[in-house]
């Protein structure tokens, strides 16, 4: 009789194919991080500092409603009709400032192409203004 031998051996827990899953799943989200790049857009606050031209005259507002309709200085806008009356309205002041009020309910995304589209058309001066209370400034459909 044989005292303190076991009648199974020790089984060791290979670790290699554990190592191989950590560097498969290193690999994958350093991949899946590469891939999902935030976007950013930068924004000047410069707390509203405006020059003696922007003073005298005031900036074209664009509200954005709920429903994706616009409004150009109380004026109802078809989507596509927003460029040419911009333009218009651009045209006969350059230096003319235009501010983007959405009201409460607006997208994200359907600001950022509202701004994509203004952008686009060389508008030197563009301000967001968000009211809290939801009241936009012009009058509402």
């Amino acid at each position: 009789m044989q005292i303190g031998q076991r009648k199974h051996p020790i089984r060791r827990i290979a670790l290699t194919p554990m190592i191989d899953v950590v560097f498969l799943l290193l690999a994958f989200f350093l991949l899946a991080s590469t891939f999902s790049r935030v976007q950013t857009r930068p924004f000047a606050l410069d707390g509203g500092s405006e020059t003696t031209a922007e003073r005298q005259t005031p900036p074209l507002a664009i509200i954005l409603k709920e429903n994706g309709a616009l409004r150009l200085d109380g004026t109802a806008l078809e989507a596509d009709a927003l460029e040419p009356a911009l333009s218009r309205q651009m045209a006969a002041d350059p230096a003319r400032a235009v501010t983007i009020e959405p009201e409460d309910g607006v997208t994200v995304q359907a600001l950022l192409d509202l701004l994509d589209r203004v952008e686009a058309m060389a508008v030197r001066s563009v301000r967001l203004v968000y009211r809290p209370d939801g009241n936009a400034t012009e009058g509402s459909d």
